[in-house]
């Protein structure tokens, strides 16, 4: 268990993880760099494949790669557009979840890795 000392609930700045998923790992690799390059997200985990099955022109079923990115509030909407354009399919599905709670440190880390350099 983690003491309440460990966790942090301030929501002056709130971080989320990104869901999605891509057809190919090919697709979810590039996915994952450009939004880790791009400083969108501070992670990116790139999960083993699953089996979906959706309706979309009919009854679909087809291998997915799941990615599950880690950012801020500030750079969610930046991340869905970029994951948006980078994605094969017309209508991906990417979802944004809160993070309620979470180690400070880690917290800080998501939120340095994901604000731009300053200007030199």
């Amino acid at each position: 268990m983690v003491s309440s000392s460990m966790v942090t609930t301030d929501m002056s700045l709130s971080y989320c993880m990104v869901y999605m998923t891509a057809p190919s790992a090919d697709e979810a690799q590039t996915i994952a760099q450009c939004l880790i390059q791009e400083r969108l997200a501070a992670c990116v985990h790139l999960c083993p494949p699953i089996e979906a099955l959706f309706v979309w022109q009919g009854l679909q079923k087809r291998t997915e790669y799941p990615l599950m990115a880690k950012t801020t509030s500030q750079q969610q909407e930046r991340l869905c557009q970029r994951a948006k354009e980078l994605h094969s399919d017309s209508c991906p599905g990417i979802v944004v979840l809160p993070i309620c709670h979470g180690v400070p440190d880690f917290l800080a880390w998501i939120k340095e890795q994901t604000t731009p350099p300053a200007p030199s």
